[in-house]
């Protein structure tokens, strides 16, 4: 299992978990005070083609590759890491160079459309790509579930404690190691039966009626 450790890294992300039932995935138009995101509920076909539209009003490239990073990024179920996509494009039959998928993996993270979580050096979707904004995200160290959380009141501490600090913030995500509220009861469960078993059981203790001695005379 690995071991995640709470940590401040820089890089551009957001906060939101919803199911997309609920919410639009697009990348305009989004205002969440305070919510958490599951990285992984998304219309993938739409956030490919979200993607694409955002990359030509931006006046950038949207290449086939570029394209295929990201929706094997949006298919992982869990975050996935570098070595990780190479392996499965590979397996699909169209092994690319590596230096190119990095160079598409500092693009996506350059455009906001996915996150780097440094404690584990993997990738995950960002839940509404754009720009200017912080992230927090909550990793489950038993399932490695990650939800992505967004709070404005967060956000304006850190940006008041740069302030007094004279420091010019440019990106900033946060990463919470625990347990999600799933493997919350799970543990609970498993440490309940632990107990139960570790604990002697009593002994009960027959008491025997004394036989009864015939004496001949």
């Amino acid at each position: 299992m690995n071991k995640y450790t709470p940590i401040i890294s820089t890089h551009d992300a957001t906060h939101c978990q919803y199911t997309h039932h609920q919410h639009d995935h697009s990348i305009a138009n989004h205002s969440h005070e305070n919510c958490v995101h599951d990285t992984h509920t998304h219309s993938i076909a739409k956030r490919i083609a979200d993607a694409e539209l955002e990359c030509q009003r931006r006046g950038v490239r949207w290449t086939a590759l570029r394209s295929d990073v990201l929706t094997l990024i949006l298919q992982a179920a869990q975050p996935v890491g570098a070595y990780d996509l190479l392996a499965k494009m590979a397996h699909q039959g169209r092994p690319p160079a590596p230096p190119t998928v990095y160079r598409s993996l500092d693009f996506l993270l350059e455009q906001g459309f996915i996150h780097r979580l440094t404690s584990i050096n993997a990738f995950v979707p960002c839940c509404h790509p754009r720009y200017g904004h912080q992230a927090a995200f909550l990793i489950c160290t038993r399932c490695h579930r990650v939800d992505e959380a967004e709070s404005h009141d967060l956000q304006h501490v850190l940006e008041s404690l740069a302030k007094q600090g004279g420091f010019l913030p440019q990106q900033t995500t946060i990463e919470v190691a625990g347990l999600c509220v799933s493997c919350q009861k799970t543990e609970f469960a498993e440490n309940a039966a632990s107990t139960q078993s570790d604990t002697p059981r009593s002994k009960e203790t027959t008491l025997k009626k004394p036989r009864k001695t015939k004496v001949q005379l």
